[in-house]
Parts: structure tokens; sequence; C-alpha cells
């Protein structure tokens, strides 16, 4: 009998072996631990959910390989970046920061009728990115339509001021990030008016976590030896990627953290980056 698991957002499918082989095999497990764990899944008949096998895959592998475990949850990882928003707007500027803008959080704006406090700006010599960042703490929440709506209006007001006080030639983009998904009527409306998203999902050709995976931006959160609340200190004093981790001692410190702690964070996140070289 096939088992039923059913999904974060209530839909119901059948047990597929196949897909979850390849999700812990892509967080960098060897082939006997996928297997291992793929065959005790697929007979414990206390398992009927994708959180119970998030649950039980995570585990495993935080026994017989930490470095596995940090890159399996990385959904895990990006709602522990609260309980409010600034530290996933940290990450999110990090993130730009990595890819060569200049960003800078929580920046006030002058807009042709009313100021603006936007969550990251991020820029180069020809480009200026705006980005309004929404942290759920639930990860079945999505952002609906309104807050596209609520972008595009603050959009409009801040270009027709913006563009007279900006060099000549600027470009001016807006961006939504989400730590989790985006409802169909928000992802229509926000590439009807020019807006781009960055979600679990967003862009369909290139989405968050391809990206955090493909160069390796991991946050700190991912890290299976810290505490929800140390990763928000680290974040706090300026260590927001797991790349960042084994050369930032001082910071990590700084943040009070137990030096057998710091050495830890610094073992996992050296192995991680191992994995990915």
């Amino acid at each position: 009998m096939i088992k039923k698991i059913q999904k974060i957002d209530g839909v119901v499918e059948d047990f597929n072996i196949s897909k979850l082989k390849r999700s812990i095999r892509k967080a960098g497990a060897p082939e006997e631990l996928v297997d291992g764990i793929a065959r005790e899944i697929s007979k414990d008949k206390k398992i009927h959910s994708t959180k119970d096998i998030h649950s039980k895959v995570y585990q495993a592998l935080v026994k017989s390989k930490p470095s596995a475990a940090a890159r399996y949850s990385l959904k895990k990882a990006l709602h522990s970046l609260g309980p409010t928003g600034y530290p996933f707007e940290k990450y999110i500027a990090s993130i730009y920061h990595y890819m060569g803008y200049q960003t800078k959080v929580n920046i006030t704006l002058q807009g042709s009728c009313v100021t603006h406090e936007m969550d990251v700006i991020a820029r180069t010599a020809s480009d200026l990115l705006y980005v309004e960042c929404k942290y759920h703490q639930s990860q079945s929440a999505k952002s609906n339509v309104k807050i596209p709506l609520y972008v595009q209006a603050r959009a409009e007001d801040l270009i027709e001021y913006q563009k007279n006080v900006e060099p000549d030639g600027t470009k001016f983009h807006f961006f939504i990030a989400t730590n989790t998904k985006f409802t169909t009527d928000a992802v229509q409306y926000s590439r009807c008016k020019g807006l781009k998203l960055l979600s679990w999902e967003q862009p369909e050709e290139d989405p968050l976590p391809q990206v955090i995976d493909r160069y390796g931006l991991h946050p700190v959160s991912s890290l299976t030896c810290l505490t929800r609340a140390q990763s928000v200190r680290l974040i706090e004093n300026g260590v927001v990627m797991v790349r960042n981790v084994p050369e930032m001692y001082r910071e990590m410190s700084k943040a009070g953290l137990h030096p057998d702690v710091i050495r830890n964070a610094i073992k996992e996140s050296e192995d991680i980056l191992d994995m990915m070289s």
C-alpha cells in the first residue's frame, strides 16, 4: 500500500521515495546514508506529512552528517530568521552585497508625495534596486496580492521624485522578497507591473533556494550547532552568512557565544564550504 503524505499546504499526495532521495542527496549526504534514511522513512508508519519527513531526515543528518543537515534544512533556516523581520532584511541585503551591489538597510527616502522607508536598497553604477522584505513566521503563510499593490504605489511615488536626484540613466527596479511563497494573484500582478519577486518559488527560472545553493549563501541559521537566538545575535553583529563564519571569531565572541560553540560553528561552516567547493 502506497503511503499518503500531507504537504504543508494541506494537499495530500503519494509518498515519492525517489523525490526524497534527491533532496537528501542534494544536501550532500553520501549514497549509503541517503538509502538508509529513505528506507527508514518508507517503513515508518508514524510519518504522515512532509513535516514529519523533514524532521526525521533532519534528525538523521544531524546525527550522521551535520553539514548535510544544514543544507537540507534551508527552508527551516529562512523561517528561523525571526521573530522580527530585521534578520531577514539583513540576510537579503547580504545576498545582494555578495552579488556586487552596494547595500543599505532601513533607509528613508523622499517620494513625490511622502517619505518611504525601504527595507533594503542595492545599487551599482547604473542600477538602483528597492527591496521590500516580507518575513512570515509561519512556513505555510503566503504573501498575497495586497503586498505588490502596496509596493507598486510606493514605486510610482518614489520614482517620480528619485529620478530627479539620481544620476541620469539610472535604472530603477522594485523587488519583493519573502521567506515563503507568493499567491498566484501576487505573482500575476507583479509580472503585469514589472515588479521582481524573490521567494521559495520565484522567479521560476532562478528561485531563492537555487541562488542560495549555487553561490553558497546559506544563512547562519542553517548551522545545526546554533540555537535560533544565537543565530539572530550573530546576524545583529554582522555574521550573516555561513561562508563568513570561519573568519569572524571576534564578531561571534562579541555576540556572546561560548568559545566551544564558536569552534563548533566554524567546523560545521568549513565542512559545508568544503562540500560546495
